[in-house]
């Protein structure tokens, strides 16, 4: 037969253990809620594929002027190849994002 000392460490060790798990799941939600940010001087962005209507601007050419002023349209997507913004080593050329 079980007797009361033992059944009320029983009782006291599933109660510890439900403690640790509430805490570890706890601290998980909000160690992930925090890591799903990137945080910039004042900005917060979260780590979501972007939404939205985007404009695939054709390789190395550029946007038409009225490509920014359109009400729907979400974000701009300009494509150029590394070599052109690294011509050669420790020397960039950023004109074109400019």
């Amino acid at each position: 037969m079980v007797s009361l000392v033992s059944m009320k460490r029983r009782l006291i060790l599933i109660g510890l253990i439900i403690t640790i798990l509430i805490c570890s799941i706890t601290v998980a939600f909000i160690f992930y809620q925090n890591n799903n940010q990137i945080t910039t001087s004042n900005t917060s962005y979260a780590l979501l594929p972007p939404k939205g209507i985007y404009a695939l601007i054709d390789w190395n050419a550029d946007p038409l002027e009225d490509t920014w002023t359109k009400s729907y349209v979400d974000g701009v997507v300009i494509r150029t190849y590394w070599k052109d913004l690294n011509p050669d080593k420790d020397s960039y050329n950023w004109n074109y994002l400019d």
